[in-house]
């Protein structure tokens, strides 16, 4: 019984900390994104597109980066 309930602990210890971890993935992906949406020199680049563009177009780029995260994709 003291085995059973030893491995059932472990279990959800292992799975409690694959959700931290992939929530901690996420959390990074939206701070990466961000970064670079306030980062001067892409802000120059993107100078033609309106605010809502602009915010929309990271929007994007962080929906994209999800989606590979989720199918498993190696991202370079």
């Amino acid at each position: 019984m003291v085995r059973l309930l030893l491995l059932l602990t472990y279990h959800i210890d292992v799975t409690m900390m694959k959700v931290a971890f992939e929530l901690m993935g996420v959390i990074a992906v939206i701070t990466n994104c961000s970064l670079v949406a306030l980062s001067p020199s892409v802000k120059e680049y993107a100078r033609g597109y309106s605010d809502v563009k602009y915010a929309l177009f990271f929007v994007a780029a962080e929906v994209c980066e999800f989606s590979d995260m989720q199918r498993g994709a190696k991202v370079m």
